[in-house]
């Protein structure tokens, strides 16, 4: 019984995720032709324990990256905008980078004195205590870049860049959508087709599970 109700938690587990997973394509081939759109990517992990609260996502509305440092001090830009807070207070990104202020410091929340966070639309992070109240002033701001020529960056992978020679930072330009429409429908194709595989996941344990119970009848 056990391991047919590890199969469902399983399943459901499969349907939620590639149902996001279907959206997020869905919302980025109907802004293939937004000025400025950034395609967001879908990235499937094992669920991990130890870190501090919640996940704390942002997204950019318009133009600007994050500002992420490595543990040598490099900087890199993104638009990827997946952190979290670890036990030390840092806002962290996926691959282990320090998110940074608008002075270009990590920032880092006193994760002692406030159980939770509060991210304003310009970037002001304030902190929420046990009985719900909100600090006075902002922890730390976000900082966020701007480059007369985004096309001068160079891609480095995992969705950061880094500053080239004729990219021009801190600038403004209009931007055109960076979806790959052929690449966004091949998604589609892999995703429905996960979501199908974990639909009959779910459909076969329920058979077992109902096979089991008419047995012990």
């Amino acid at each position: 019984m056990a391991g047919i109700g590890t199969a469902l938690y399983t399943g459901v587990s499969g349907l939620r995720a590639f149902s996001t997973a279907i959206s997020v394509v869905s919302d980025n081939v109907a802004n293939a032709g937004t000025t400025a759109f950034k395609a967001n990517e879908i990235r499937f992990a094992d669920l991990v324990g130890g870190y501090y609260s919640k996940w704390s996502d942002i997204a950019i509305n318009g133009e600007g990256f994050f500002q992420v440092q490595d543990s040598n001090g490099n900087i890199f830009y993104t638009r990827d905008g997946s952190f979290y807070v670890d036990l030390n207070g840092n806002m962290i990104s996926y691959l282990g980078y320090q998110l940074l202020d608008s002075s270009e410091s990590p920032i880092q929340l006193e994760t002692d004195t406030y159980s939770n966070f509060v991210i304003q639309s310009n970037g002001e992070i304030y902190g929420v205590d046990a009985d719900g109240n909100m600090s006075d002033t902002p922890l730390a701001t976000i900082g966020l870049v701007n480059f007369r020529d985004p096309n001068g960056l160079i891609r480095v992978g995992n969705n950061l860049f880094r500053e080239g020679a004729n990219a021009g930072k801190d600038g403004y330009t209009i931007e055109g959508s960076n979806v790959d429409l052929a690449e966004e429908l091949v998604n589609l194709i892999v995703y429905q087709a996960n979501y199908n595989a974990n639909t009959k996941t779910v459909s076969t344990a329920a058979d077992m599970l109902n096979a089991t119970v008419n047995i012990v009848r």
